[in-house]
């Protein structure tokens, strides 16, 4: 998802305003868990470590009850890396 949208940034306003609108709304491959995932597998060893660190927090964390809803993640398409704070 990425590199699509460093890719897009190359591209006119108009096709980058059609095409962040549909990123945005077919983004559930942009979740935390799936970005996660993405992070484990990359080539830099402290993303592969922060990722490692984030994921035994949330191990820690509280079982909630219930089913979780899920909520479209909002997409920083000026991005220039993983984004996660």
């Amino acid at each position: 998802m990425f590199m699509t949208i460093k890719n897009m940034r190359y591209q006119t306003d108009e096709l980058k305003a059609i095409v962040d609108l549909v990123i945005q709304r077919n983004s559930d491959f942009a979740h935390p868990e799936n970005l996660l995932l993405s992070m484990m597998t990359d080539d830099r060893p402290h993303i592969r470590e922060l990722t490692l660190r984030r994921i035994l927090k949330a191990r820690d964390q509280p079982i909630r009850k219930g089913v979780r809803q899920f909520t479209v993640p909002p997409i920083n398409f000026d991005c220039t890396d993983y984004g996660i704070p």
